[in-house]
């Protein structure tokens, strides 16, 4: 689940809200031989489960499907956005 300004991940055990601010490198890596992209997420403050930190969260995707989402965002905050140098749209497709 996205939100303004941060994202909930939700575990088999735990679930986590991290802050977008907490973001500090986004690496996307295609896999060779393999149809699976991973996306690692480097995060300071990393998470807690326990005594253990987890500074990366790595999310595997499929390179063979193809979505399509609705942003839920006001023209007027799609701007802004954009003005910022982002590359939104009111509709987003890709793999």
């Amino acid at each position: 689940e996205m939100y303004p300004s941060s994202f909930h991940l939700l575990g088999q055990a735990h679930d986590f809200r991290v802050q977008y601010s907490s973001i500090l490198r986004i690496f996307i890596l295609p896999r060779a031989n393999a149809p699976q992209t991973i996306v690692a997420v480097a995060l300071d403050p990393p998470l807690r489960k326990g005594q253990t930190t987890y500074p990366m969260v790595l999310c595997q995707f499929h390179n063979d499907e193809e979505m399509t989402i609705d942003l839920q965002l006001s023209e007027e905050s799609l701007k802004k956005l954009n003005d910022k140098g982002a590359k939104l749209t009111k509709e987003m497709t890709g793999p």
